[in-house]
């Protein structure tokens, strides 16, 4: 009897252990998951960016109605991004937990948060996406930055 008291105990620690591998592959893969999806939405605006090359990344959030382009046969650059901007910075909100995105001109394209992206204005046009890792209250922000020009 003592024999099978050990043997249940031995058993149900290596099942403990088996367990947890499972719930840190898990995690491990949503978080794979998030980067790889942070990484699409970069790439989806680095792609809609490339058809307006000369629009004003200082203006898109200011630029005003952004269906001002779906309504006219031809606008400006900035226009234009203004509506494929706010698209993006939608998706990015609803698909990334706490996600956030931002394009802008920025020097040290490394730093920043969610709440101030640190765009100083000058240097590369970069894309900076934000969001907090899914089940980790009180995690940092991860980042992604994505440079379109030197």
């Amino acid at each position: 009897l003592l024999e099978v008291v050990i043997a249940l105990g031995v058993s149900s620690v290596g099942l403990s252990a088996v367990c947890a591998m499972l719930i840190a592959t898990a995690a491990g893969t949503y978080s794979l998951s998030q980067q790889a999806t942070a990484r699409w939405l970069s790439a989806r605006l680095k792609a809609e960016w490339s058809l307006a090359p000369d629009a004003d990344p200082e203006r898109l959030a200011t630029h005003g109605d952004p269906m001002v382009c779906d309504q006219q046969l031809a606008c400006s650059p900035t226009a234009f991004m203004a509506g494929n901007y706010a698209d993006w910075q939608r998706l990015v909100t609803r698909i990334l937990p706490a996600g956030s995105g931002h394009i802008c001109r920025d020097s040290t394209p490394g730093d920043g948060n969610p709440a101030e992206p640190a765009c100083d204005g000058l240097g590369s046009l970069v894309i900076k996406v934000y969001w907090r890792p899914a089940g980790r209250a009180g995690a940092d922000a991860l980042r992604l930055t994505t440079v379109l020009e030197t």
